[in-house]
């Protein structure tokens, strides 16, 4: 177990005055809310269970864990803060600890030992814990559930969006945007997923009302910047993969929407161009002028990282896989694609199972392969696929999804990071599938009953 205090009278202190500002404004929340309200503290309920568990299972369990290191850290930051309030913005513009420790001796006295956040993702996480813990009082619980709060509310709007659109389905869209089960435990709490879920559902919830819908807002603008900003400065490569497939997203939206307009030719000749040059781009113009984002610099070191991480896991007796040999390039990705889709979504299979913590996401897995072949069955192989192109909102979803979970497994190589790191990508792949399921099945079943009724009266 953590050799510090995670756990004190702080906790009860500062959970008592949330839980009384919460009774306050209990009212104003339901009124802002208005026939949403249960629901969404139903499941806001579900989520404060699931930050219970990821303590739980850091603190019984695994005994350790990167929360309670980010709580330890912030602290004594925010101690160095309160003693030296002339230092806020050394601290907070400075790029790591280490920077700021050699600036201080006072600072490296608390914290000698720097390693572990020499990262610099690791140490924006600490700032922000460090802010947060000056208005929670030192408390870890309370805000582990204001960011599980921050976490829950910004994919309730993305689930507003798509429920929005689908109001047909929204039992499956808040099953799936909001409660499932990886997301509720790995996505909540202090953590790099509950911020960058953050982030995810603000930029997310901007675009679309500014990019897609056009509506003019200062508040999508903020959504837009801050939201990258925030997943951005945690983990960048989840901002690679997903601000692309939103700008494709806009350019399908647009190529759908004058489909029957335009000359199909002239819009296919158009699309083409236009794809080729933006990729061609990516890989040799923005690889030219800035290596290190260079596609095959990134999948490179996506995969040295992942054979680092695989080697520590072994050594450690960890839970790690391997995929076969690929080159680190573009058409090496193109060969590992099917293998790499089906270890982030559906593994650790029954059989590869060494410990009773891994046990929920292999039956995930299992219950998400039967889902796809229940839609495969239900709606036939040809038009499973043609449904997918005739969609742009289902292409968006797999377009990133795929690009991500392909990502994540040739990184990881380790089951415990895989599930954690993978929530994006699984969430937005599931949303897929019930859009499949509503415009490959529902709909047109609704449609020809409203035909038969047409036709009888």
């Amino acid at each position: 177990m953590p050799n510090y205090p995670i756990i004190g009278i702080a906790d009860s202190f500062s959970l008592s005055i949330y839980i009384l500002l919460y009774v306050i404004f209990r009212k104003h929340i339901r009124q802002f809310l208005g026939s949403d309200f249960k629901l969404y503290e139903n499941g806001l309920f579900c989520w404060f269970i699931g930050t219970l568990l990821f303590f739980s299972l850091f603190y019984f369990y695994y005994g350790w864990g990167d929360t309670f290191n980010y709580f330890s850290y912030g602290k004594q930051l925010q101690k160095y803060f309160l003693a030296h309030p002339n230092a806020f913005f050394e601290i907070y513009f400075s790029k790591n600890i280490s920077y700021l420790s050699q600036k201080s001796y006072y600072f490296y006295s608390m914290l000698p030992d720097l390693l572990l956040f020499e990262n610099t993702s690791n140490y924006f996480v600490i700032k922000i814990v460090s802010l947060g813990l000056i208005f929670t009082f030192g408390s870890y619980l309370s805000l582990s559930l204001i960011l599980t709060t921050f976490a829950y509310s910004s994919l309730w709007l993305i689930y507003s969006i798509y429920r929005r659109i689908y109001p047909d389905i929204q039992q499956f869209l808040y099953i799936t945007v909001l409660l499932l089960p990886n997301t509720i435990i790995w996505g909540n709490g202090i953590s790099k997923e509950s911020l960058y879920l953050t982030g995810l559902g603000l930029l997310f919830w901007g675009f679309y009302y500014f990019i897609i819908e056009r509506k003019k807002s200062i508040k999508y603008i903020f959504a837009i910047i801050f939201g990258s900003y925030l997943i951005f400065s945690i983990k960048s490569y989840i901002f690679f993969c997903i601000f692309p497939s939103l700008l494709t997203w806009k350019l399908l939206v647009g190529f759908y929407k004058y489909y029957n307009v335009v000359p199909k030719k002239t819009i296919l000749y158009t699309l083409s161009t236009i794809l080729f040059l933006f990729f061609t781009g990516s890989l040799l113009g923005v690889g030219n002028f800035m290596s290190s984002f260079a596609v095959n610099t990134i999948i490179e070191e996506a995969l040295t990282y992942g054979n680092q991480v695989y080697e520590l896991s072994e050594s450690m007796n960890g839970f790690s896989y391997k995929l076969s040999d690929f080159e680190p390039t573009i058409f090496g990705m193109l060969k590992i694609i099917p293998e790499g889709l089906i270890t982030a979504l559906f593994r650790p299979f029954i059989w590869e199972i060494r410990k009773p913590i891994n046990l929920l996401s292999s039956i995930e897995g299992v219950i998400l392969f039967t889902i796809i072949v229940y839609l495969i069955y239900k709606i036939g192989i040809l038009k499973f696929l043609r449904t997918i192109f005739k969609s742009p909102n289902i292409l968006f979803c797999l377009i990133f999804s795929t690009l991500f979970l392909i990502g994540i497994s040739i990184s990881s190589f380790n089951f415990g990071t895989l599930i954690r790191y993978k929530l994006p990508g699984e969430m937005f792949f599931v949303i897929g599938l019930c859009l499949i399921y509503y415009e490959g099945y529902l709909k047109p079943m609704k449609s020809n009953e409203e035909n038969s009724v047409i036709y009888y009266n």
